[in-house]
């Protein structure tokens, strides 16, 4: 085993061997990035949710972004490892959904209504006017969008959120978006 931390010859005696313990020298390495993931992520989640759950959840993701990775010229790791950490953070909050499926359907449905109004109308819609189109009472509409708010956050514009990474040199990644931190490993 490499007697040194540089990144670099960890990486390579990963690669080669597959060895769990070099996987787990390379976590600390990149800590930073799940740190960073998961605390702009945390801006738009409930304060239900636990930031350590969170934080574990970005960790698992760093790993499974370090056992998957393939480098390639001009591919980082932290520009792969960044979608990777979110999407393992927005699978945790999808597992710990405490809304029964009726009332997730019952919300997509105010949502088709609310974007069809709003297009129509030019302007966002009044809540009476959404219940009036989703054919549900008003006090009903209003408990659950309540209930929503409380117990789940909206985790799809968590896919579409800008981390605000943009920083990074190097070409992007078709597949990934832009991370912080160094390039990490490429493929020469």
């Amino acid at each position: 085993m490499s007697t040194t931390g540089d990144p670099e010859n960890l990486w390579r005696e990963y690669r080669a061997t597959g060895d769990t313990a070099l996987r787990n020298r390379l976590v600390p390495q990149y800590a930073p990035l799940a740190k960073h993931v998961t605390g702009r992520l945390r801006t738009r989640i409930p304060d239900t949710v636990e930031q350590n759950e969170l934080v574990s959840d970005g960790v698992l993701g760093l790993i499974d972004a370090i056992e998957r990775f393939q480098p390639a010229p001009g591919r980082s790791f932290p520009k792969f490892a960044v979608v990777q950490i979110r999407g393992t953070i927005i699978e945790g909050l999808r597992s710990t959904d405490f809304l029964p499926r009726s009332v997730r359907d019952r919300l997509r449905s105010i949502q088709r209504a609310r974007r069809a109004l709003e297009e129509r109308l030019g302007r966002p819609p009044q809540d009476a006017e959404v219940a009036r189109e989703a054919g549900i009472p008003l006090q009903h509409l209003r408990k659950l969008t309540r209930y929503a708010e409380l117990y789940q956050p909206d985790l799809e514009h968590l896919y579409d959120l800008d981390l605000g990474l943009d920083d990074l040199d190097g070409p992007e990644d078709p597949d990934t978006t832009a991370q912080p931190g160094e390039d990490g490993p490429h493929e020469s």
